[in-house]
């Protein structure tokens, strides 16, 4: 699991990134090559890699990871 990713991400989403839909590369780029392998690699293994981020990552717009949006935390359930 890797948690709050989006402090490994670049400031700026990716040039050239559909504006309606855009995606931010990692700050350092042996991760892109990292997650963009554990991608395809773990495609029909049994295995499973969680990543939590406030932005999408540039390096898993394929089809081979599932993203889920996640809306904010109602407060009553984020006090608790």
């Amino acid at each position: 699991m890797l948690d709050n990713f989006e402090t490994n991400l670049k400031p700026r989403s990716e040039l050239g990134a559909d504006p309606t839909n855009p995606a931010w590369a990692c700050q350092d780029p042996a991760w892109d090559r990292c997650l963009q392998a554990l991608a395809s690699g773990l495609v029909g293994a049994s295995s499973r890699i969680l990543i939590t981020s406030r932005r999408p990552l540039a390096a898993l717009t394929q089809d081979e990871a599932m993203s889920v949006r996640l809306g904010p935390m109602l407060a009553a359930e984020a006090a608790l």
